[in-house]
């Protein structure tokens, strides 16, 4: 981390449009679609795009690529998956769900990737898809292989790939996706070789980007650690992540919760408040951050009105909890400022509550950075969040994304097979020849083939940052070690970004 990270403190008057949301079924049942890199004669050309010439460039390093040319006409273009299963997924409606897919860009050295590109569901392992907290980061982390790749060239001769998994913002699951990662490690000891078929053989993992959750990542910590793969996440802030001795292969781009912390009792102060209430959610991320906060607090002079915690970890709370702890808030008329630690699925519905409770003027925000300026948390929930004064870490934009993700759409973008679900999701529609999922059998308008994304109609994830920083140490460690293909790597502890500042692990 930085020596000393600084910490924004954004004032939320007016929320703006939010992204929208669908879903996903049954977990008894999951299919597996490997989803390559397959652009080349594909390649729609995007003019922010670093490389356009994918075909000439990766057959020139002996890189193998299917060469599938775009049929205007097909209606299973979106994904590479065969037509009979997606008759067998349009039939069994739901069965299969959630299908398990993954992005493949193929590499001499691959990097694992786990994106929480699902919310999580009650009643499904996965929920609707989810638009800033993750199709965007994986995104991100796609875009900054081809800077890498193809403009930096960090590593003349060698091409770093991905294999990137939905872990659904679920800590089982994710661990169930993060077993894919150790099976070349298993499978390379004493020379031996894993094999999926006769043609397809499992490389070695070199690290892992991600999870996005804290608790997840310290469920796959611990798993990862067994085989010294290193793992870099870019959104666990949890402290608890923090202890070297226990997970010694893990490092993050984005600062500890104390810091957070730290700044919300200062904001705290500086309104002049002595009772305040507090949220915070069932997960390592939000017991060890309310923690810190309980003591600090005390320390300041602070007294707690109401300590209330959010379903998470145990699963997902009815609308009624939320209800109860809006009631519980409302019965202690003096202490108005609340601070929520949480993340955005949970505090989305504390919001909601509060619109019903009609208490949308009752109370002061504190929010921290799982939550703030997220679309999922605002839509429909404008005047519960107006004032909300929110806690993020300092970001800057990730230079050329914006135009690089707004530039995406169905004919371009194949390599990323949730990006169907993300466009439907988006625009409100049913894609041509999709299957269906729980989440988009009410569309009734079908989707053009013209829509696009425009900063009018997109609301962007303000973290991005520490995605692509977490790729960037990856392949700044592997230009430094050197390493030979489909061996493990070592994380410096520190190196200097091609930008201005100096990262450095805290």
């Amino acid at each position: 981390m930085r020596p000393c990270p600084t910490w924004l403190a954004t004032l939320l008057f007016f929320i703006q449009h939010s992204e929208m949301k669908h879903n996903i079924d049954d977990p008894t049942s999951r299919h597996h679609h490997r989803h390559r890199h397959k652009l080349a004669d594909t390649y729609e050309y995007n003019p922010y795009y670093p490389v356009p010439d994918f075909q000439n460039i990766y057959l020139d390093k002996g890189i193998d690529f299917d060469i599938v040319a775009i049929d205007n006409e097909s209606k299973n273009e979106w994904v590479n998956i065969p037509s009979d299963q997606i008759s067998e997924l349009k039939d069994k409606k739901h069965q299969h769900w959630p299908i398990k897919r993954e992005a493949v860009i193929e590499g001499d050295l691959v990097l694992g990737g786990l994106m929480m590109v699902h919310e999580r569901s009650e009643n499904m392992t996965c929920g609707p898809v989810m638009p800033q907290g993750g199709v965007q980061p994986l995104e991100t982390m796609l875009y900054t292989l081809d800077i890498i790749n193809h403009k930096l060239k960090l590593i003349p001769g060698v091409v770093i790939g991905a294999h990137v998994l939905d872990d659904c913002d679920r800590d089982t699951y994710g661990l169930e996706m993060a077993v894919d990662f150790i099976k070349g490690s298993i499978s390379n000891i004493d020379d031996a070789e894993y094999a999926c078929n006769a043609t397809a053989m499992r490389k070695v993992i070199s690290g892992v980007v991600g999870a996005a959750s804290s608790v997840t990542s310290v469920q796959v910590a611990n798993l990862l650690r067994l085989f010294k793969i290193p793992q870099v996440s870019f959104f666990s802030t949890s402290p608890e992540l923090s202890n070297k001795a226990r997970f010694e292969y893990f490092t993050r781009t984005i600062p500890s919760d104390l810091h957070q912390v730290r700044a919300m009792v200062e904001i705290v102060k500086k309104l002049g408040w002595s009772y305040v209430s507090i949220i915070y959610e069932e997960s390592s991320y939000g017991i060890k951050a309310f923690e810190e906060l309980e003591a600090l607090l005390a320390r300041n002079g602070i007294c707690i009105a109401v300590k209330e915690k959010l379903v998470k970890d145990s699963g997902v709370a009815d609308e009624s909890s939320y209800d109860d702890i809006v009631q519980k808030l409302l019965t202690k008329p003096r202490a108005r400022g609340a601070i929520i630690f949480g993340s955005d699925q949970e505090v989305a519905g504390v919001m909601r509550a509060v619109e019903r409770a009609n208490a949308t003027h009752s109370f002061s925000w504190v929010g921290s950075d799982g939550w703030s300026a997220r679309a999922l948390v605002s839509d429909g929930n404008e005047r519960a969040v107006e004032g909300t004064i929110s806690v993020q870490p300092q970001a800057n934009d990730v230079i050329g994304f914006k135009e690089y993700f707004l530039g995406l759409n169905m004919k371009n973008n194949r390599r990323n097979p949730w990006f169907v679900e993300f466009w439907e999701h988006h625009f409100q529609c049913r894609y041509a020849g999709s299957p269906r999922t729980p989440y988009n059998g009410h569309y009734e308008r079908r989707c053009s083939g013209m829509e696009r994304l425009t900063v009018d109609n997109t609301e962007f994830e303000r973290q991005l940052q520490f995605v692509s920083d977490a790729v960037m140490a990856f392949a700044y460690a592997i230009s430094y070690n050197e390493t030979d293909t489909g061996t493990s790597i070592e994380i410096m502890v520190s190196y200097e970004k091609t930008s201005t500042d100096k990262f450095k692990e805290d």
